[in-house]
């Protein structure tokens, strides 16, 4: 009986330094705090956790054109190019208060789009659309770019928690886009928070 415990001891203690010397091995290597780390997992993503005293959602995203919240564009799937310009949210379905959502919009054209910094939200109220309570003033410059690609994928994320108090209810959010400098074409998609 002794013999049987001193060897499971052992066979356990080996198990632990074992463990811990792989830890140590595949530790990552620290990067400064003005460069891009790069963490890779397995064979799916990895999410990357900051942790802000001050948000409800807590992400870290490094977007391609921040002052007008674009966060990537892409080469348009060949699934959309026979299908009109079209706008949509990442989940048809929200928590309330949410910091941030990502909202696709498809140029199917080989005209490249004009973006402007603006964009608004409307909450369903039963009979109309209204602007939701706001936690201040938002006052939105009328700047424009463009990227040189078309047709593209464009994905776009709105803190509308930064800006708007965000109860359960029926939400739109819009944005207008130019074509050729002159032809606008206003996009909208709907979204609940439950």
């Amino acid at each position: 009986m002794k013999a049987g415990s001193i060897i499971l001891i052992i066979v356990f203690c080996a198990f632990i330094v074992s463990c811990s010397n792989k830890h140590k091995r595949f530790q990552p290597k620290a990067t400064d705090d003005n460069t891009v780390a790069i963490i890779d997992s397995s064979d799916d993503s990895t999410n990357i956790v900051i942790e802000e005293n001050n948000k409800t959602d807590k992400d870290t995203v490094i977007l391609e054109s921040p002052k007008f919240n674009l966060w990537y564009t892409k080469e348009l799937p060949d699934k959309y190019k026979n299908q009109g310009f079209q706008m949509w949210t990442e989940s048809e379905v929200y928590w309330e208060n949410v910091a941030v959502i990502n909202v696709f919009v498809t140029n199917p054209t080989n005209e490249k789009f004009w973006i402007g910094r603006d964009w608004s939200l409307r909450i369903w109220n039963g009979v109309q659309w209204r602007i939701p309570q706001e936690k201040f003033e938002l006052n939105v410059k009328a700047d424009v770019f463009c990227k040189k690609e078309a047709p593209l994928l464009y994905c776009f994320r709105f803190p509308i928690g930064e800006y708007y108090h965000l109860p359960k209810g029926k939400y739109r959010i819009s944005k207008s886009f130019l074509l050729k400098e002159k032809d606008e074409i206003n996009l909208y998609a709907e979204f609940e928070i439950k």
